[in-house]
């Protein structure tokens, strides 16, 4: 059964769905850090490297990602592999993004006792993390020119911004509001549209 339902797949998607498990593969091998930190390194396969995705489309999935429970890095995995090849696309990127971390994590904790003391191990970590952080405000930078595109938008970044820095209001509720001045302020445009439209054609 399994061969005849791989068999009904094109080449071209059998191929498609390796490129995206093993893409994916990759980047949850070397993504040190947390989640956000997969971020540029999906951002420089997916839109500059391989071009499956544009920047606006980028912002969305880490946005949408970030606003539904589960980590980020798996979620944006879902996200696109699903807008690529569908539910398989879907299945094999979050395999891809989650298995290193199975892996690593398996083989550390036969060792925990030897890798928590290992003062190598340390220092090499505080390296990973510095290049870490440099990535992300790299993202950051590449990402935000395309999403900061009016002033209301600059307002809701810094007044975020603040929000996160010194009031520690939760993330999810700042992305709440965020989405709903944004819906809200998308009505207004459009009846403006149409009220300019009805004039013009007076």
């Amino acid at each position: 059964m399994e061969k005849e339902m791989e068999n009904q797949l094109p080449k071209r998607d059998k191929k498609l769905l390796l490129t995206l498990f093993l893409a994916m593969f990759k980047l949850g091998a070397f993504t040190f850090g947390g989640g956000y930190a997969i971020v540029p390194m999906m951002q420089k396969e997916y839109v500059e490297k391989r071009h499956w995705i544009n920047e606006n489309e980028m912002i969305d999935i880490v946005a949408i990602s970030q606003s539904v429970p589960g980590a980020i890095a798996v979620n944006a995995s879902i996200f696109i592999g699903y807008r690529l090849a569908g539910v398989p696309g879907a299945l094999l990127s979050t395999l891809g993004a989650s298995l290193p971390s199975l892996i690593i994590l398996a083989i550390i904790s036969l060792f925990y006792q030897a890798f928590i003391a290992n003062t190598y191990v340390a220092a090499a970590m505080q390296g990973i993390r510095a290049c870490v952080v440099a990535m992300m405000i790299s993202a950051v930078i590449k990402l935000g020119k395309p999403a900061l595109v009016d002033w209301l938008c600059w307002v809701l970044a810094l007044v975020t911004c603040v929000a996160v820095l010194w009031l520690d209001i939760n993330a999810i509720y700042l992305i709440l509001v965020g989405g709903v001045v944004g819906f809200i302020a998308g009505m207004v445009r459009a009846r403006r549209g149409k009220k300019a439209e009805g004039e013009a054609k007076k």
